[in-house]
């Protein structure tokens, strides 16, 4: 049985506007359609949710797109994938990580020498500081 039957009501209505939108699918599209079937509740509120995407849709017209955007669609599925990258972005891609790892290690270096300055140092003592009126006493005491 779905875990759909279990979610809060919250859950219950997002998954409804996900399923009226069109944006489930598989195994998740087919739970929800069952779940639709056995509880009133819930096809209400697919129904209720298409039927206030209804007027977005009729504004919008349907669109085929251009052959190359599934040509650059797929190319970068497959990289998501592990597939083989474009020679001239993998080698701009080398040379920002190589100078990333320059700068995070010469910080490095940078950051651990101060500490290290830091601690050996030893502490600095301040001197008592001298005012008038002492000095003045002073130089009355040695009349």
């Amino acid at each position: 049985m779905s875990d759909d039957v279990f979610l809060a009501e919250d859950e219950r209505d997002l998954r409804a506007a996900e399923l009226a939108l069109g944006l489930v699918d598989g195994s998740d599209e087919a739970d929800a359609l069952r779940l639709a079937e056995s509880d009133a509740d819930f096809a209400q509120q697919i129904a209720r949710w298409r039927a206030r995407f209804v007027p977005l849709f009729a504004d919008v017209e349907a669109v085929e797109p251009r052959a190359e955007v599934y040509g650059r669609i797929e190319r970068a599925l497959r990289l998501r994938q592990g597939g083989v990258a474009d020679a001239s972005n993998d080698n701009e891609l080398r040379r920002k990580l190589v100078r990333w790892r320059f700068s995070a290690a010469s910080l490095g270096a940078v950051a651990a020498a101060l500490a290290l300055v830091l601690w050996v140092r030893p502490p600095v003592t301040p001197e008592p500081a001298s005012s008038p009126v002492i000095a003045e006493r002073a130089a009355l005491k040695n009349l």
